[in-house]
């Protein structure tokens, strides 16, 4: 055989699951163990085709491996659920518009009633979308209520905790802790 013939061969053939374990670890940033799991998953490829969300690859293995399981024990449609859903969540995810712990809720929506969009499951589930302008203005509020914890720097935990009563299940605490520290930051200029 020829050089050329067995490149060509070589180049379809499938990856290797050791091969794609690594690669996982290493363009993904997924813990070997989870990395394994995904590889080794019926949903391998749907993951990688997820990680075009934008979403963290952790939130998606972790959604596809224990979340869908979890439902399917529950008695939930998990077959019902299709990649647009999906897609369509971790879309929202990434943007910042829902929490991760909303997405199984969301995920129950859609395996109910799959012609649905987003925004109709998440209506019905009631779970409001929060705009950034929506969380900078509840923050400001409360930054300006409190401003002897925003000089204090232990009292960063406490503005969290405040704002996170009036935000929770509609945005996900890390970018709340994102635009928190932003409007301290700026204070302090």
């Amino acid at each position: 055989m020829d050089k050329e013939l067995i490149n060509k061969l070589n180049n379809e053939l499938p990856e290797l699951i050791e091969d794609k374990i690594k690669r996982f670890i290493k363009e993904y940033g997924l813990n070997p163990e989870l990395s394994k799991q995904i590889a080794k998953s019926k949903y391998s490829d749907m993951f990688e085709s997820l990680i075009g969300t934008g979403a963290e690859a952790k939130v998606i293995a972790s959604t596809l491996l224990i979340t869908l399981k979890e439902l399917e024990k529950e008695g939930v449609k998990v077959k019902n659920i299709k990649n647009w859903h999906l897609e369509s969540i971790f879309k929202a995810f990434a943007r910042g518009e829902i929490p991760r712990t909303a997405i199984p809720q969301i995920l129950k929506g859609f395996a109910k009633k799959p012609k649905s969009s987003l925004e109709q499951v998440m209506q019905e589930a009631k779970i409001e979308k929060l705009t950034m302008e929506d969380l900078d203005g509840i923050i400001e509020k409360i930054v300006k209520e409190n401003a002897q914890l925003a000089e204090d720097k232990r009292g960063k935990k406490i503005l969290m905790g405040l704002i996170m009563q009036k935000v929770r299940g509609r945005i996900d605490g890390m970018v709340v802790m994102e635009r928190l520290e932003k409007k301290l930051e700026e204070r302090r200029k």
